[in-house]
């Protein structure tokens, strides 16, 4: 994917907002979101297997009233990604079986659409996608492991379900890495993926 795609994709739908009429252009709602996520990363070679990692995130957003069931959603906060998996050390001929335990940190931004799929009694069903942008402030590597120049920023496409009930919101997504995250470590593209369990509070 070319590295121009996401901003296209981000500055999409703030053109998006900022085109929106202005009797439109008003706030629906504000609030906090904090999430529980698995996350993992994709990568090409066959030999790797990495497997989940738990992590959180937690946000506060903004939302702005489109036009009839369209909403736009801004989000601005921190958010966990990471992997796990067994690696092999070699010291003085002998080798070691160890767990490695990656944690990357972002701060995190994102604009995204969402479509309220009408009303359940007190329940509104919608579905919500959009860009994000993760810029990195820090990593756990584990003890021994080179400190790699990962990419300082990285993109995201998110794609979601979720329901609201008065103020409750409760939000499940799936999180494609846009571009290669750990640039050189792998030796191969590698780019996260990740679940969201996402519980939030509108005001």
């Amino acid at each position: 994917m070319p590295r121009s795609t996401p901003s296209v994709l981000l500055l999409t739908v703030a053109l998006a907002i900022s085109s929106a009429p202005a009797s439109a252009q008003h706030l629906r709602a504000w609030g906090l979101k904090g999430a529980a996520t698995l996350s993992s990363i994709q990568t090409e070679l066959p030999s790797e297997d990495p497997e989940q990692r738990r992590g959180y995130s937690a946000f506060v957003f903004g939302e702005w009233a489109a036009a009839g069931p369209l909403s736009l959603v801004a989000e601005a906060g921190y958010l966990e990604r990471g992997y796990s998996r067994d690696a092999s050390v070699a010291v003085d001929d002998r080798v070691f079986e160890h767990r490695l335990d990656k944690r990357f940190q972002y701060v995190s931004v994102a604009a995204l659409a969402r479509v309220t799929a009408g009303t359940l009694g007190p329940v509104s069903p919608y579905v919500v996608a959009g860009p994000r942008m993760n810029a990195l402030v820090g990593n756990r590597r584990g003890e021994g492991v080179p400190n790699y120049d990962y990419r300082p920023v990285v993109w995201d496409a998110s794609i979601g379900a979720g329901m609201e009930a008065r103020h409750a919101v409760l939000e499940v997504r799936y999180n494609v890495g846009l571009n290669d995250a750990l640039q050189g470590e792998w030796g191969e593209p590698a780019y996260h993926r990740a679940v969201d369990f996402v519980l939030g509070w509108k005001f």
